[in-house]
Protein backbone atom coordinates (compact mmCIF):
# COMPACT_ATOMS: atom_id res chain seq x y z
CA UNK A 1 0.00 0.00 0.00
CA UNK A 2 2.71 2.48 1.00
CA UNK A 3 4.96 1.53 -1.90
CA UNK A 4 2.13 2.05 -4.38
CA UNK A 5 1.56 5.59 -3.09
CA UNK A 6 5.29 6.30 -3.06
CA UNK A 7 5.95 5.20 -6.63
CA UNK A 8 2.86 7.09 -7.79
CA UNK A 9 4.49 10.23 -6.41
CA UNK A 10 7.96 9.33 -7.64
CA UNK A 11 7.74 11.08 -11.03
CA UNK A 12 6.38 14.20 -9.33
CA UNK A 13 9.30 14.08 -6.93
CA UNK A 14 11.79 13.84 -9.79
CA UNK A 15 10.26 16.87 -11.49
CA UNK A 16 10.46 18.85 -8.25
CA UNK A 17 14.17 18.14 -7.95
CA UNK A 18 14.77 19.11 -11.55
CA UNK A 19 12.91 22.40 -11.22
CA UNK A 20 14.16 23.34 -7.76
CA UNK A 21 17.81 22.63 -8.56
CA UNK A 22 18.43 21.83 -4.89
CA UNK A 23 21.29 19.39 -5.37
CA UNK A 24 24.19 20.50 -3.22
CA UNK A 25 27.47 20.41 -5.10
CA UNK A 26 30.90 20.72 -3.52
CA UNK A 27 33.89 21.85 -5.53
CA UNK A 28 36.99 19.71 -5.38
CA UNK A 29 39.79 22.12 -4.40
CA UNK A 30 42.43 20.30 -6.44
CA UNK A 31 40.76 20.13 -9.85
CA UNK A 32 37.82 22.50 -9.48
CA UNK A 33 35.29 19.81 -10.46
CA UNK A 34 32.04 19.20 -8.66
CA UNK A 35 32.23 16.32 -6.18
CA UNK A 36 29.39 14.33 -4.65
CA UNK A 37 30.34 14.54 -0.97
CA UNK A 38 27.62 17.07 -0.17
CA UNK A 39 24.89 15.97 -2.56
CA UNK A 40 21.54 14.65 -1.36
CA UNK A 41 20.02 13.25 -4.53
CA UNK A 42 16.59 11.99 -5.44
CA UNK A 43 18.06 8.50 -5.72
CA UNK A 44 19.15 8.71 -2.09
CA UNK A 45 15.73 9.90 -0.98
CA UNK A 46 14.13 7.04 -2.89
CA UNK A 47 16.48 4.53 -1.29
CA UNK A 48 15.87 5.96 2.17
CA UNK A 49 12.11 5.90 1.60
CA UNK A 50 12.15 2.35 0.25
CA UNK A 51 14.00 1.13 3.35
CA UNK A 52 11.40 2.73 5.58
CA UNK A 53 8.38 1.54 3.61
CA UNK A 54 9.86 -1.98 3.53
CA UNK A 55 9.98 -1.84 7.33
CA UNK A 56 13.80 -1.97 7.28
CA UNK A 57 14.24 0.79 9.81
CA UNK A 58 17.80 -0.07 10.84
CA UNK A 59 19.00 0.09 7.23
CA UNK A 60 17.16 3.38 6.78
CA UNK A 61 18.68 4.97 9.88
CA UNK A 62 22.17 3.74 9.02
CA UNK A 63 21.84 5.18 5.51
CA UNK A 64 20.48 8.45 6.90
CA UNK A 65 23.42 8.72 9.25
CA UNK A 66 25.82 8.18 6.35
CA UNK A 67 24.14 11.00 4.41
CA UNK A 68 24.32 13.35 7.40
CA UNK A 69 27.97 12.51 8.19
CA UNK A 70 29.04 12.99 4.57
CA UNK A 71 27.17 16.28 4.26
CA UNK A 72 28.41 17.81 7.49
CA UNK A 73 32.00 16.85 6.71
CA UNK A 74 31.84 18.57 3.32
CA UNK A 75 32.42 22.14 4.63
CA UNK A 76 29.27 23.48 3.04
CA UNK A 77 28.27 27.12 3.09
CA UNK A 78 25.31 28.28 5.16
CA UNK A 79 23.19 28.49 2.01
CA UNK A 80 24.10 24.95 1.02
CA UNK A 81 23.39 23.64 4.50
CA UNK A 82 20.08 25.42 4.50
CA UNK A 83 19.20 23.82 1.16
CA UNK A 84 20.16 20.41 2.51
CA UNK A 85 17.91 20.88 5.54
CA UNK A 86 15.03 21.89 3.30
CA UNK A 87 15.51 18.73 1.26
CA UNK A 88 15.50 16.57 4.39
CA UNK A 89 12.37 18.27 5.68
CA UNK A 90 10.70 17.78 2.30
CA UNK A 91 11.53 14.08 2.57
CA UNK A 92 9.83 13.98 5.95
CA UNK A 93 6.76 15.76 4.62
CA UNK A 94 6.46 13.29 1.75
CA UNK A 95 6.82 10.34 4.11
CA UNK A 96 4.13 11.75 6.40
CA UNK A 97 1.84 12.12 3.40
CA UNK A 98 2.49 8.55 2.28
CA UNK A 99 1.69 7.06 5.70
CA UNK A 100 -1.26 9.43 6.17
CA UNK A 101 0.12 11.11 9.28
CA UNK A 102 0.56 14.72 10.36
CA UNK A 103 3.50 16.09 12.37
CA UNK A 104 1.11 16.42 15.31
CA UNK A 105 0.36 12.68 15.13
CA UNK A 106 4.00 11.70 15.62
CA UNK A 107 5.85 14.57 17.23
CA UNK A 108 4.78 15.81 20.68
CA UNK A 109 6.75 19.04 20.36
CA UNK A 110 4.81 21.79 18.61
CA UNK A 111 6.22 23.05 15.28
CA UNK A 112 8.89 20.34 15.34
CA UNK A 113 9.72 20.63 11.64
CA UNK A 114 10.06 24.41 11.77
CA UNK A 115 12.43 24.07 14.70
CA UNK A 116 14.46 21.54 12.76
CA UNK A 117 14.90 23.99 9.91
CA UNK A 118 16.24 26.62 12.30
CA UNK A 119 18.62 24.40 14.31
CA UNK A 120 21.67 26.39 15.36
CA UNK A 121 24.27 23.68 14.74
CA UNK A 122 24.71 20.54 12.71
CA UNK A 123 24.93 18.14 15.64
CA UNK A 124 21.60 19.30 17.05
CA UNK A 125 20.08 18.90 13.60
CA UNK A 126 21.58 15.40 13.25
CA UNK A 127 20.21 14.21 16.60
CA UNK A 128 16.80 15.74 15.93
CA UNK A 129 16.43 14.48 12.36
CA UNK A 130 17.39 10.94 13.35
CA UNK A 131 14.81 11.06 16.15
CA UNK A 132 12.16 12.24 13.67
CA UNK A 133 12.96 9.41 11.25
CA UNK A 134 12.82 6.93 14.13
CA UNK A 135 9.31 8.13 14.93
CA UNK A 136 8.31 7.70 11.31
CA UNK A 137 9.85 4.22 11.20
CA UNK A 138 7.96 3.27 14.37
CA UNK A 139 4.68 4.54 12.90
CA UNK A 140 5.25 2.50 9.73
CA UNK A 141 6.08 -0.59 11.80
CA UNK A 142 2.87 -0.21 13.82
CA UNK A 143 0.84 0.20 10.64
CA UNK A 144 2.49 -2.89 9.15
CA UNK A 145 1.68 -4.90 12.28
CA UNK A 146 -1.92 -3.69 12.15
CA UNK A 147 -2.20 -4.56 8.47
CA UNK A 148 -0.74 -8.02 9.09
CA UNK A 149 -3.33 -8.56 11.81
CA UNK A 150 -6.12 -7.45 9.48
CA UNK A 151 -4.87 -9.74 6.69
CA UNK A 152 -4.73 -12.77 8.99
CA UNK A 153 -8.23 -11.97 10.28
CA UNK A 154 -9.48 -11.83 6.68
CA UNK A 155 -7.81 -15.15 5.85
CA UNK A 156 -9.26 -16.88 8.91
CA UNK A 157 -12.71 -15.49 8.17
CA UNK A 158 -12.49 -16.72 4.58
CA UNK A 159 -11.52 -20.20 5.78
CA UNK A 160 -14.39 -20.31 8.28
CA UNK A 161 -16.91 -19.24 5.63
CA UNK A 162 -15.68 -21.79 3.09
CA UNK A 163 -15.14 -24.96 5.12
CA UNK A 164 -17.38 -26.89 2.74
CA UNK A 165 -14.92 -26.25 -0.10
CA UNK A 166 -11.67 -28.04 -0.89
CA UNK A 167 -9.47 -25.30 0.56
CA UNK A 168 -5.80 -25.21 -0.35
CA UNK A 169 -2.90 -22.84 0.12
CA UNK A 170 -3.17 -21.96 -3.59
CA UNK A 171 -6.78 -20.86 -3.04
CA UNK A 172 -5.71 -18.50 -0.26
CA UNK A 173 -2.79 -17.15 -2.29
CA UNK A 174 -5.01 -16.42 -5.28
CA UNK A 175 -7.73 -14.87 -3.13
CA UNK A 176 -5.43 -12.49 -1.25
CA UNK A 177 -2.67 -11.98 -3.84
CA UNK A 178 0.08 -13.33 -1.61
CA UNK A 179 2.75 -16.00 -1.95
CA UNK A 180 2.51 -19.24 0.02
CA UNK A 181 5.56 -18.30 2.09
CA UNK A 182 4.01 -14.94 2.98
CA UNK A 183 0.69 -16.52 3.99
CA UNK A 184 2.50 -19.09 6.13
CA UNK A 185 4.64 -16.37 7.72
CA UNK A 186 1.65 -14.17 8.53
CA UNK A 187 -0.19 -17.11 10.10
CA UNK A 188 2.90 -18.15 12.04
CA UNK A 189 2.98 -14.69 13.63
CA UNK A 190 -0.28 -15.77 15.31
CA UNK A 191 1.02 -19.29 16.05
CA UNK A 192 -1.33 -20.74 13.42
CA UNK A 193 -0.52 -23.62 11.10
CA UNK A 194 -2.56 -23.48 7.90
CA UNK A 195 -3.48 -27.16 7.62
CA UNK A 196 -4.03 -27.63 11.36
CA UNK A 197 -6.31 -24.59 11.52
CA UNK A 198 -8.51 -25.88 8.69
CA UNK A 199 -8.75 -29.30 10.34
CA UNK A 200 -9.59 -27.72 13.70
CA UNK A 201 -12.34 -25.59 12.18
CA UNK A 202 -13.78 -28.48 10.15
CA UNK A 203 -14.08 -30.74 13.19
CA UNK A 204 -15.53 -27.89 15.22
CA UNK A 205 -18.10 -27.20 12.48
CA UNK A 206 -18.91 -30.91 12.17
CA UNK A 207 -19.61 -31.15 15.90
CA UNK A 208 -21.85 -28.06 15.74
CA UNK A 209 -23.85 -29.68 12.93
CA UNK A 210 -24.08 -32.95 14.83
CA UNK A 211 -25.46 -31.20 17.91
CA UNK A 212 -27.92 -29.19 15.84
CA UNK A 213 -28.97 -32.13 13.62
CA UNK A 214 -28.29 -35.46 15.37
CA UNK A 215 -30.48 -37.26 12.82
CA UNK A 216 -28.31 -36.28 9.84
CA UNK A 217 -26.11 -38.80 8.05
CA UNK A 218 -22.40 -38.76 8.85
CA UNK A 219 -21.52 -38.67 5.15
CA UNK A 220 -23.64 -35.51 4.68
CA UNK A 221 -21.88 -33.76 7.55
CA UNK A 222 -18.53 -34.82 6.10
CA UNK A 223 -19.40 -33.24 2.75
CA UNK A 224 -20.67 -30.06 4.38
CA UNK A 225 -17.37 -29.62 6.22
CA UNK A 226 -15.14 -30.08 3.17
CA UNK A 227 -14.15 -33.76 3.37
CA UNK A 228 -13.93 -35.51 0.02
CA UNK A 229 -14.60 -38.95 1.49
CA UNK A 230 -16.00 -40.46 4.64
CA UNK A 231 -12.77 -42.35 5.41
CA UNK A 232 -10.66 -39.22 5.85
CA UNK A 233 -13.44 -37.61 7.91
CA UNK A 234 -13.68 -40.64 10.20
CA UNK A 235 -9.93 -40.78 10.65
CA UNK A 236 -9.53 -37.09 11.50
CA UNK A 237 -12.60 -36.96 13.73
CA UNK A 238 -11.37 -39.95 15.73
CA UNK A 239 -7.97 -38.30 16.06
CA UNK A 240 -9.60 -35.26 17.67
CA UNK A 241 -12.39 -36.90 19.70
CA UNK A 242 -11.03 -40.42 20.31
CA UNK A 243 -14.26 -41.91 18.93
CA UNK A 244 -15.74 -42.16 15.45
CA UNK A 245 -18.25 -39.56 14.23
CA UNK A 246 -20.92 -42.26 14.14
CA UNK A 247 -20.33 -43.12 17.79
CA UNK A 248 -20.31 -39.42 18.68
CA UNK A 249 -23.74 -38.95 17.11
CA UNK A 250 -25.11 -42.08 18.78
CA UNK A 251 -23.99 -40.67 22.13
CA UNK A 252 -25.80 -37.42 21.34
CA UNK A 253 -29.01 -39.33 20.68
CA UNK A 254 -28.74 -41.06 24.06
CA UNK A 255 -28.42 -37.77 25.91
CA UNK A 256 -31.64 -36.26 27.29
CA UNK A 257 -32.77 -33.19 25.37
CA UNK A 258 -31.43 -29.95 26.78
CA UNK A 259 -28.46 -31.60 28.51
Amino acid sequence: QYKYIYFTLSSMLEQQYMLADFDILVMDEKNGKAANEGKYSIEEEQRLTEYLLSNESEKALLFLNQILTRTFQANLSKVELSSFRILMLNSIQRLLYIINKTPEDLFPEKDMLKKLESCEDNETFRISIIWVFRQIAHAIQQNVIQRHTEIVDEILKYIQENLDKDLSMDDICNKFGMSASTVARRLKERNINFKSYINDQRIKKAKELMHAHPDWMVKDIAQMTGFNNIVSFNRLFKKYEAISPGQYMENLKLKPKGS
